[in-house]
């Protein structure tokens, strides 16, 4: 009976020493971990404890989920416990996961995560993180899935993404979008290497990506995350800057670094909360010297308000405690876009061996990428007898394949070497493919060479491609399957020498060459903006300008109305309306453009036949000719002295043509409506200043119910800063006398993920009543003839 009691005793002091344990899970803690300047990130994990659920949301376009997960401490013996995945509604999905989770003579602590958390190993207990990846076909279903960890004594941290599939059709918008608002890479679990993998599979990358998703419920009711630094290992990846929006959102999840050792002319930054009238508390990181992270604390009261960067040239990271729109100037007060990326690169010495670890349990053939760059300073006069000799070797050390790569010499002018010196001059990069046997363990790379130690460096990468990351693309030629199965390249560490020493890194940035105008221009062929309607039924003014040059691509006589407005000779103020082939009649629309609003009277006359007299009563309007058949005619205006004439149907001429477009006044604040048909629809405004003084312009989303994973993906309201204008207003209204406008400035606006197919309202309003007028439209696909949308007398709304 004694026996029993103390059994019984026992076991009680047991199970309140495991739910004393679990009790304080909240406040864990992360070990210090000095991150990697070049490619580090901000991720989100949960905590799933010993018998507790998590219940995720898949999102409608998911084909894969992927969980990574590592325990919360680390036992000092050995333990195994179970992850059970339970799918819904198609069950045979489902599976159970053996969680192992190892011993140490020196445990971490119950509250803290293992160093090196979700990385590339650097130590043992890196090695506790464990990756599952569940895919399923277009004839599985998986709406819903559950996390529950069973038989353990410590808690996981969860990290899960879904990989999200594009139909073809959108593959091209999708990839402007990415360019013309750039943050839309913050919100990516993976970035592509850049010029790694050839156009046609860069083009088709975009039809998945990785999403990460947080859970939408717990057992308990409590669900506990946690932000910290992971690097993703993989090289950033941008095809063509173009045209960005200069806001970024960032906050608790998402950061954003600058370098200000590249982009040496930001001086000051701004950060506007999301919430109105709310101050936003920044962190600013940084590594000093010594290789620490320092955290400043920073406080910004207002959305205007800026601050100055520090002095120091470094890399900058900006977190924030809540959602806001980050906004870099220089000493001027512009605005500064970042365009630049980071590669951390192996060196390669004389008389030392870098070894790259494989996937050596895959059991297949692994392919391989090495690249090499020479390193060299100003004065450095050096021959190019250097070679790189590789060789794949087993778990064993025995060796399955050698060869050589002899870098070439030729400075890149788009890349630099940021952690050492600026002045060090790049080389383009070197590459040699290699398939790697399935035994392939290692990949080991020498330098060879005559010249000092100190002469150059020969920087070192090496990319391999994992089997369980695959993604779809598109046949190149009638050769190649439909649906082959390319993995994306990831970059590859070197593990440390035999001496337990790191091996010598270099950090290298780089900008890409600004594209070719004509570049965006194709990108537009198969889209077209469409107007919205305006709820209050402003009546809409007539605005002349400079037409774009996405919108000469197509000729003048091709054009269903050819309302592109050329100027007229006014020497003798005689010219040929051309009509086109296809036109029944030609409608002749004439703009004129005077000294001053006083009255004149005007002869036109057809062919020398006097069609018409009229009275120009504005300094700028519109005159319509009566409809004339299907030919050539020849125009007379008087007097032609006083007068700038513009008009269509007339054969293209050297001068840059005119457009007239609609837009409406904002008094105070219009309101449009729209529909929205696609997960992300983008919503473009041209705004027409009015004042030259400094204003601003907001756009409100009077939002609906959210629904699925992607809460707050949407940026409910943004204020755009309107500087003060510097250059003349060279827009004109017509049959209004009123000073001309300035050029349009573009206000984008985004509707996520997280809002259904509906109709929508959005509000603009301006901070100065009457400062200017609104352009409002969405981007649609359009056929692939040309389509142009006309009010009622002609004018084109985009």
């Amino acid at each position: 009976m004694i026996g029993r009691l103390l059994l019984l005793f026992t076991l009680l002091t047991v199970l309140l020493v495991i739910g004393y344990a679990v009790s304080n899970i909240t406040t864990f803690t992360i070990r210090d971990v000095q991150p990697w300047e070049d490619n580090y990130e901000q991720s989100t994990v949960y905590i799933l404890r010993p018998g507790e659920t998590l219940n995720f949301d898949v999102p409608n376009e998911a084909t894969q989920v992927r969980i990574l997960h590592t325990p919360v401490g680390v036992p000092a013996v050995d333990e195994e416990a179970e992850l059970r995945f339970q799918a819904r509604p198609d069950t045979e999905l489902s599976q159970t996961y053996t969680v192992t989770m190892h011993g140490d003579d020196e445990p971490i602590g119950a509250n803290e995560l293992p160093p090196r958390f979700f990385d590339s190993p650097q130590d043992d207990r890196a090695g506790l993180t464990q990756l599952h990846v569940v895919s399923f076909t277009d004839r599985q279903q998986l709406t819903e899935f559950a996390l529950t960890l069973t038989a353990a004594s410590r808690p996981l941290a969860i990290r899960v993404a879904v990989l999200e599939r594009y139909d073809q059709k959108s593959v091209t918008r999708t990839w402007q979008r990415l360019n013309d608002e750039q943050r839309a890479a913050y919100f990516e679990d993976h970035i592509y290497p850049v010029d790694l993998i050839p156009e046609r599979e860069r083009t088709a990358a975009l039809m998945q990506r990785w999403q990460p998703i947080g859970p939408s419920s717990a057992s308990n009711g409590d669900i506990i995350s946690r932000a910290l630094f992971v690097n993703e290992n993989a090289e950033i990846y941008s095809e063509e800057p173009s045209v960005v929006d200069e806001l970024a959102v960032i906050g608790p999840q998402r950061w954003l670094t600058i370098d200000t050792r590249i982009q040496r002319t930001i001086s000051g930054f701004s950060c506007a909360s999301l919430a109105a009238n709310q101050a936003v508390n920044l962190q600013l990181s940084r590594v000093n010297e010594s290789e620490a992270l320092v955290v400043t604390p920073l406080q910004l009261n207002s959305a205007t308000e800026r601050l100055a960067m520090p002095a120091e040239p470094n890399l900058y990271r900006f977190a924030a405690d809540q959602r806001c729109e980050l906004n870099f100037f220089d000493a001027r007060g512009d605005v500064v876009v970042p365009e630049y990326h980071y590669l951390r690169s192996a060196v390669a010495q004389a008389d030392t061996e870098l070894t790259f670890t494989l996937v050596s349990e895959s059991q297949r053939l692994q392919p391989l990428r090495l690249d090499a760059r020479w390193l060299t300073t100003d004065t450095t006069n050096f021959g190019n007898d250097a070679q790189l000799q590789w060789s794949v070797v087993n778990e064993a050390g025995e060796q399955l394949l050698s060869g050589q790569l002899r870098p070439e010499l030729g400075v890149n002018p788009y890349q630099v070497a940021v952690d050492s010196s600026l002045a060090a001059k790049v080389h383009h990069k070197s590459s040699q493919y290699i398939v790697a046997p399935a035994t392939a363990a290692a990949l080991k790379v020498r330098l060879m060479t005559s010249e000092p130690a100190d002469a150059a460096d020969v920087l070192v990468n090496v990319y391999t491609r994992p089997a369980d990351m695959p993604y779809r693309v598109d046949p190149s030629d009638e050769n190649e399957p439909e649906q082959q199965q390319i993995p994306k390249w990831f970059l590859t560490r070197p593990l440390s020498t035999s001496e337990s020493t790191v091996p010598v890194t270099r950090l290298l940035s780089w900008q890409v060459p600004l594209a070719e105008a004509a570049t965006r221009d194709d990108a537009l062929e198969g889209e077209h903006w469409y107007s919205l309607s305006n709820l209050e039924d402003a009546p809409y003014f007539e605005l002349f300008m400079a037409a774009d040059k996405s919108e000469l691509r197509t000729d003048v006589t091709e054009r269903p109305a050819n309302l592109l407005y050329y100027p007229i000779n006014t020497v003798d103020a005689d010219y040929t309306l051309t009509a086109p082939d296809h036109a029944q009649e030609v409608r002749p629309q004439l703009v004129y453009q005077k000294a001053n609003a006083a009255p004149l009277a005007i002869e036109i006359a057809i062919n020398g036949e006097l069609l018409q007299r009229d009275w120009l009563n504005a300094q700028t309007g519109k005159l319509f000719l009566p409809a004339l058949p299907q030919g050539n005619y020849q125009l007379s205006i008087s007097p032609s002295n006083s007068v700038r004439w513009f008009s269509n149907y007339q054969p293209m001429s050297g001068q840059h043509p005119f457009r007239v477009r609609n837009a409406y006044k904002l008094k105070n604040q219009l309101s449009f409506e729209l529909q929205k048909r696609t997960a992300e629809e983008w919503v473009t405004f041209n705004y027409f200043p009015a004042i030259a003084e400094p204003h601003q312009v907001t756009l409100t989303l009077v939002k609906q119910e959210q629904v699925g994973v992607f809460t707050d993906y949407t940026v409910s309201k943004r204020t755009f800063q309107i500087d003060e204008a510097t250059a003349a207003p060279q827009v004109l209204l017509l049959n209004q006398n009123q000073p001309a406008l300035w050029q349009p400035t573009r206000l984008p606006f985004l509707l996520g993920r997280d809002l259904n197919d509906n109709s929508y309202r959005i509000i603009v309003s301006s901070s100065v009543p009457n400062s200017g007028y609104i352009q409002a439209g969405y981007l649609a696909e359009a056929p692939t003839y040309q389509v142009e949308i006309y009010t009622e007398d002609g004018n084109a709304l985009f």
